[in-house]
């Protein structure tokens, strides 16, 4: 599993078919396959060029527009984001 969390370096091809899962935002994945990741289709296009480049599942977040796994079977699963409120109050 690899976490491009910012790396701005570029990743050698010849590591990706190593990968089970690669994670990235719609940034580092534009930058990894060099396609627009702006619509959601654009992602799903930008994750399925990764994908043929040996990763066998790729996870993108997305802000606030959650995030989309793409499986090794070729399926899509897109997860919507939420506001998480705190139950506890905070200790000031």
């Amino acid at each position: 599993m690899l976490d491009l969390g910012g790396e701005d370096a570029p990743l050698p091809d010849c590591v990706l078919p190593y990968l089970s899962y690669i994670t990235a935002n719609e940034t580092e994945l534009e930058r990894l396959v060099h396609l627009p990741t702006e619509t959601i289709d654009q992602v799903k296009e930008a994750a399925l060029a990764v994908q043929k480049k040996g990763v066998r599942n790729v996870l993108v977040s997305l802000g606030s527009r959650g995030s989309l796994l793409l499986n090794s079977d070729g399926e899509f699963s897109q997860q919507v984001a939420f506001n998480v409120v705190c139950p506890w109050p905070s200790r000031r």
